[in-house]
Parts: structure tokens; sequence; C-alpha cells
């Protein structure tokens, strides 16, 4: 995928364990593969859409990723925009 370009802007930030919350806005369409995650990690979209696995969600959906579960792949829309959630 193209330079997988986004932005991001802190919400929050807890300076303990480095759990956050982001505003993240995707300039172009971004991916990732499979994977674990080191924290449970939540998605809530804005705008655009997001692909896990082979499920597609949009506006007003909602993603939880657990921690040390194995993951599909993650394909996020150009012109999405979501708030990330990372808990540690």
């Amino acid at each position: 995928m193209p330079n997988n370009r986004a932005s991001e802007r802190r919400l929050s930030v807890d300076e303990e364990d480095g759990s956050s919350s982001l505003r993240v806005d995707f300039h172009t369409d971004w991916g990732r593969g499979p994977g674990i995650h080191h924290a449970n990690t939540e998605f809530y979209v804005q705008e655009g859409s997001l692909t896990y696995g082979d499920r597609t969600i949009g506006k007003g959906a909602y993603l939880y990723l657990p921690k040390w579960v194995p993951t599909e792949a993650l394909r996020i829309a150009e012109g999405t925009k979501v708030l990330h959630y990372r808990e540690y």
C-alpha cells in the first residue's frame, strides 16, 4: 500500500504504562498483516471504513482486539477517521 500515511492527534496518554487514546486520520490506504497486539486495542470508525480479515465495517462501527490474541490483517481506507484506544 502506498506510503501508509496517517496523522494522529493524541487525546490522552497514561505516562506510567503508555495507554493512549488517539484520533487518527488516514491520508492513504493503510494496512498491516496478521499479528498479535501487546495492548487491548479498540477502533471506533468516525468516517470511512476498515476491513478486519474479511469483515468490512463503516461509520459508527466498533472493533475490539484483545491483547495477546492473534489478529487478522487490518486494512483502512483512504479518508477514514477513527478513534483509536490502546490499554496496556
